[in-house]
């Protein structure tokens, strides 16, 4: 696995840890509008 490889996957799997955090944020904000 060389350079690119280890990079390219931490890109992705902070990717879906972005998505996570950003949909968790958007539900509490609902929850406090509703």
């Amino acid at each position: 696995m060389n350079y690119f490889e280890i990079y390219r996957y931490g890109s992705i799997k902070y990717e879906i840890i972005s998505i996570i955090y950003i949909i968790s944020l958007v539900s509490f904000i609902i929850n406090i509008i509703l």
